[in-house]
């Protein structure tokens, strides 16, 4: 039998977009979900708009506003499914995403989570297709800069939080998401899938544009945390590609103050980082 997926998703205040994001979960070409709404103490109709979706797959939790991370660390125990996916409620999934997600979930059992693709798009359409790297050593150093997964994209296997207690950190309330993905990748593995999996909306109403300072500084914490783990990792960087030994150097001359120059300065030279980025983190150490 097909592994159950339960797809989640915290809802506050989403009437405007619910019933398309919806619709393209309830539609996906994998039936073999659960559907887990929380609604986070919405004032408009947001609630009526999930309970006129007549599926018997839905479970619905709805409770006072307490923000997404007790919204959603609350409803991971409700979660039964082999998998967790999650999804924002002013986003869409393409219809065969968790098909593709199940599938390279169960073709590569040692991966904890994986994410896809996505289409950016707002009010006016599409912007921009964002991919992130596809396998886990990449994503480790990429994390650096970046978040490793697309959240709304994700797909986790619940025994990685549950083996390892894992859950969204409160005091990450803006950036709870980088930090579960730091968390999971110094116990399991990440992966992205190539595929356009996720059509991504773009608002001004969106956390991360309106706690942006806030959310900057949190992640910036994670990825130092990140840093120090590569460098327990790795002991020297033999297995590491150019393109990652750059990640690792350009983080390190830019935010690690244990460092002076001479010594950010000789790390980067001795390195294997191609001539011409090897430059660029020269002059950002010099001129710092």
């Amino acid at each position: 039998m097909a592994p159950l997926v339960s797809v989640l998703m915290s809802c506050y205040n989403a009437e405007q977009h619910i019933d398309e994001a919806i619709n393209s979960l309830l539609n996906q070409t994998y039936q073999n979900i659960e559907f887990i709404f929380v609604n986070d103490g919405s004032t408009d109709n947001t609630l009526a708009k999930i309970e006129a979706f007549n599926d018997d797959r839905i479970q619905i939790l709805t409770h006072t506003n307490k923000g997404i991370v007790e919204a959603l660390n609350n409803a991971i125990q409700y979660c039964t499914g082999k998998y967790i996916a999650r999804m924002d409620a002013d986003d869409i999934s393409s219809l065969d995403r968790i098909e593709k997600q199940v599938a390279f979930m169960e073709g590569f059992n040692k991966v904890s989570a994986c994410g896809g693709s996505i289409n950016e798009f707002n009010e006016n359409g599409f912007i921009k297709k964002t991919s992130r790297p596809t396998k886990h050593q990449d994503l480790l150093f990429y994390s650096l800069h970046r978040a490793p997964i697309s959240n709304p994209s994700s797909m986790i296997r619940r025994s990685i939080l549950i083996e390892n207690e894992l859950s969204y950190d409160p005091i990450y309330k803006y950036g709870q998401d980088v930090k579960l993905w730091s968390e999971i990748l110094k116990v399991g593995l990440l992966a992205n899938i190539p595929d356009v999996i996720l059509e991504y909306r773009k608002s001004l109403d969106q956390v991360s544009t309106k706690h942006r300072a806030e959310q900057k500084s949190l992640a910036h914490k994670v990825r130092i945390d990140t840093y120090h783990f590569i460098q327990k990792e790795f002991s020297n960087f033999e297995t590491v590609s150019s393109e990652n030994q750059y990640h690792f150097y350009r983080f390190m001359a830019r935010h690690d103050n244990s460092l002076n120059k001479m010594k950010k300065l000789s790390k980067i030279t001795l390195s294997s980082v191609k001539p011409l980025k090897k430059l660029l983190l020269i002059c950002s150490v010099i001129f710092k």
